[in-house]
């Protein structure tokens, strides 16, 4: 009976191996990389929405355990920013086929959040690495179960659409898409200000460091492009945080702006208070950091 018994868990044990995926992970020493996750948040009384946004440093990587560095980054919950504050502890684990990550985050209103996640390396490609993400973000007494499918990728490898010009300059050109003064979406998306259609395109950015984005209003009516972060504030769900202000963008005309910096940045419209977009900004390679961002020109008409 005992032999039988350890048969079927030998044999089970082996099920359970094959199941599992064999992936390698991708990281590699001295890189910067960018996770980026969508799941939801769950508690007894309700299921919302969550993004994930961390950009990552590794140093020097060896076999088993390693710490990694976390630069910037950003946690969405129901369309509500946190911001990352502090140190925030990260660690790979089995060569990165695992990842731990626990810190703190806050809003704009100053509300804090403490976050301790566990990531499983689940399949790789060559656009990067999938990884399914779970534990809790706790708000003061409460803790709240959180499930993000994840994207880890190398910084350098860009998907976002570049232009050079002669000079060798780096461009992203966004659309102020026409009809954007007009909110769309049910009632609910135009209380909290959530939307689900698009008023930029594109509407998220993936930059590197020393870009530049040129916004064209092809709408009818003056835009303005503010950078800022999302609350859960009723009419009034986006709050400038004084980075960026381009003043009026009167209609055929276009704002031109240059990131110098790492980091992630939301942009809104304070006016139309429903459109929103994001900027992730980071170095090709290496762990150094910039803090300037340069607006070259405001309203600069279209040739």
């Amino acid at each position: 009976m005992k032999f039988l018994i350890l048969v079927l868990i030998a044999v089970s044990s082996v099920l359970i191996t094959g199941l599992l995926p064999h992936a390698d992970s991708q990281l590699a020493s001295n890189n910067n990389y960018l996770l980026q996750a969508n799941g939801f948040t769950v508690t007894d009384k309700a299921i919302q929405n969550s993004e994930l946004n961390l950009q990552l440093s590794t140093g020097k990587l060896s076999s088993g355990t390693s710490n990694i560095a976390m630069q910037v980054g950003d946690i969405s919950i129901a369309g509500v920013d946190y911001l990352t504050s502090g140190a925030w502890k990260t660690k790979l684990v089995f060569d990165g086929r695992f990842f731990t990550l626990s810190g703190d985050a806050s809003s704009v209103n100053g509300d804090k959040i403490s976050a301790s996640l566990v990531g499983r390396l689940v399949q790789q490609s060559q656009d990067g690495s999938v990884y399914l993400v779970t534990g809790k973000l706790t708000r003061g007494s409460e803790a709240v179960k959180v499930v993000y499918s994840a994207k880890l990728e190398l910084t350098t490898n860009l998907p976002q659409k570049t232009t050079q010009t002669a000079s060798k300059e780096k461009i992203v050109n966004v659309s102020i898409l026409s009809g954007s003064s007009k909110i769309q979406g049910d009632a609910k998306q135009q209380q909290y200000g959530v939307q689900y259609n698009r008023y930029y395109e594109p509407p998220n950015l993936k930059i590197t460091s020393g870009t530049a984005i040129i916004w064209t209003n092809n709408d009818s009516v003056p835009h303005r492009v503010v950078s800022g972060v999302s609350t859960q504030v009723v009419g009034k769900p986006f709050e400038p945080d004084g980075k960026f202000d381009s003043g009026d963008i009167q209609p055929g005309q276009t704002f031109k702006l240059t990131i110098n910096q790492t980091g992630i940045i939301r942009f809104g419209d304070p006016t139309y208070y429903w459109m929103e977009g994001l900027i992730v900004s980071y170095t090709e390679k290496g762990l150094e950091s910039t803090n300037t961002i340069s607006a070259e020109s405001r309203n600069t008409s279209l040739k």
